[in-house]
């Protein structure tokens, strides 16, 4: 696909699918790439290298919807292969959660499973694991550690 301009601004929005959840997401890492290249080339943002590229216009958790919005402008001319990538954190939330200092406490991976934390079977250790599933075995992520953060990225195809 051939992208002859951006004139108008991207918008995107990584949701979570349990809409009565208290968790939400905080973006640590907004990328992008283009004609090839990797998707890691191009920073808008990154929270921990304090990079935050004006194009990035606004970024924030709507708590009624549970959605990650995302809004950016690229001023590149034509262009092959455009695709990004964002890296989010899934946090714990008490009440309404404020997106605009973009920090919160992380959920980690024996937070994010259902069931007893004396519960050792094969199972119950499999789903305290288990981070952020995707639709699809390949998308699937898993941790190593139950203590782990739950971080995902996400990409544009």
């Amino acid at each position: 696909m051939v992208f002859e301009s951006l004139a108008f601004p991207v918008c995107m929005g990584i949701s979570l699918k349990d809409k009565t959840t208290s968790r939400a997401f905080v973006l640590q890492r907004l990328t992008y790439g283009y004609n090839g290249g990797r998707v890691s080339s191009k920073t808008l943002y990154d929270k921990f290298k304090d990079i935050n590229s004006p194009s990035l216009q606004k970024f924030e958790f709507d708590n009624t919807r549970k959605m990650l919005k995302l809004r950016f402008v690229l001023k590149l001319g034509a262009v092959q292969e455009l695709i990004y990538q964002a890296a989010v954190k899934l946090c714990k939330v008490t009440g309404v959660f404020d997106s605009s200092s973009n920090s919160c406490d992380g959920v980690t991976a024996a937070d994010a499973a259902p069931g007893e934390a004396d519960d050792l079977t094969v199972a119950a250790l499999r789903l305290r694991q288990r981070m952020l599933e995707g639709h699809e075995p390949s998308r699937r992520r898993w941790l190593a550690a139950k203590d782990a953060l739950v971080i995902q990225q996400y990409t544009s195809e």
